[in-house]
């Protein structure tokens, strides 16, 4: 039976030394980490390293296999995607890149992209920009004309956690064209 834990962190920079965090919980199934990052002198947009030995009456074990974690916060929320152009069937929407405020662990890795199906009702992913965070637009295709397509965005970055925007409506359609002519009529006083 396993009576303790000790957990093991580098300072964020590939290859330094392991050193043990004291702030967690234990128990004989597992243990749960809640760091201060603060308390812990860690700090945000880096990668970090743990690993962790597990301690019964016998003796301590080998320490696990390392896995590494990013710190840092969820991106901010991003700007609703803005209107392009559009035909008769397709609209083309794009939005803006959101700012990193953090180091590495803080990039943005991808962007999501939702849409309603013109009647308000449920969003379905349309896009998925995982891995491609350089692609900030989308052209949609198949259409209905004249219908209010709602859209949002989410950007997410090594966490998995993303952020959503506002929703943005957009019609398929074009200008009028083929407008007839104004022809002479008559005009009557009142």
């Amino acid at each position: 039976m396993v009576v303790d834990y000790t957990l093991y962190r580098n300072d964020g920079t590939d290859g330094s030394a392991l050193i043990e965090i004291t702030s967690y919980d234990f128990a004989t199934t597992g243990f749960t980490v809640d760091l201060d990052i603060d308390a812990e002198s860690m700090t945000a947009g880096k990668f970090f390293q743990f690993t962790y030995e597990a301690t019964n009456i016998i003796g301590t074990s080998v320490k696990s296999p390392v896995v590494t974690l990013p710190v840092a916060d969820v991106p901010d929320k991003p700007d609703a995607p803005t209107f392009v152009a559009s035909t008769k069937t397709s609209l083309h929407v794009e939005w803006a890149e959101v700012a990193v405020t953090q180091g590495t662990a803080g990039l943005i890795t991808g962007y999501y992209l939702y849409m309603d199906n013109g009647f308000n009702e449920d969003f379905v992913l349309i896009m998925s920009g995982a891995g491609v965070p350089q692609v900030l637009e989308f052209n949609k295709t198949q259409l209905t004309t004249g219908l209010p397509y709602q859209f949002y965005v989410g950007a997410e970055n090594y966490l998995s956690i993303p952020q959503y925007s506002d929703i943005s409506s957009f019609y398929a359609c074009v200008a009028p064209s083929d407008i007839p002519v104004p022809t002479n009529g008559e005009v009557t006083r009142d």
